[in-house]
């Protein structure tokens, strides 16, 4: 079986929740970017120019892309961010950027032929101060992305463009302002809808653990 959803969300924080909910809820694997074999290295990557930062983040995608090959697809898959982050992150410095560090064609808008291809990609958004309000909150570091979404209203509007105007998969994107509980039955009925199959297998499942205690 080969069902694989991606969420994204540079712009809400929750996300890693709303993936565990559909990892629980659908009896999904669970993949992330960058994934744990060179996760140690964010932290590094992180405080690097542009160029070097995506230069990891996408090595990290094909490294993911792998790991969710080696798994045979026997279950649906979930992974919590993919090509559209680094590829959209990407577009949006350059676009405000008064050095550009990418040089942008109509190719940079299309998904790399040589990468495994989702599904269906999630992409939630909130507003500016719905981000701040739950980053209020979260126990992490201020990286210098989310400095630029708070102070740049130019880089926020290239990062949702951008993402919006990737091609070669399907893109759903919906409102995730309200509390994270909502969203994450929002996101569970969405794909639920979109691959039905994924419900009836974890419904069978379910129903052949019971019998059997």
């Amino acid at each position: 079986m080969y069902q694989q959803c991606i969420i994204h969300q540079v712009l809400i924080l929750g996300k890693t929740k709303v993936s565990t909910c559909l990892q629980e809820k659908l009896d999904m694997d669970l993949k992330g970017t960058p994934p744990l074999l060179i996760k140690h290295l964010k932290e590094f990557f992180d405080q690097q120019i542009e160029p070097i930062r995506r230069a990891y983040y996408s090595f990290g995608n094909y490294l993911a892309a792998e790991e969710v090959s080696r798994s045979k697809f026997e279950k649906g898959i979930v992974m919590d961010r993919y090509f559209h982050s680094t590829a959209a992150s990407a577009l949006a410095h350059s676009l405000t950027s008064h050095t550009p560090t990418t040089e942008i064609t109509l190719d940079s808008y299309n998904w790399p032929s040589d990468l495994l291809k989702p599904d269906l990609v999630l992409f939630l958004v909130v507003s500016e101060e719905v981000r701040r309000y739950r980053h209020a909150f979260r126990n992490t570091t201020n990286t210098k992305e989310e400095q630029m979404l708070a102070h740049n209203g130019i880089f926020r509007q290239n990062l949702i463009d951008s993402y919006l105007q990737i091609r070669g998969v399907p893109l759903l994107q919906f409102d995730a302002n309200e509390e994270i509980e909502e969203v994450k039955v929002k996101a569970l009925n969405k794909v639920t809808q979109m691959f039905p199959l994924l419900l009836r297998e974890t419904v069978t499942k379910n129903l052949e653990q019971t019998q059997s205690n």
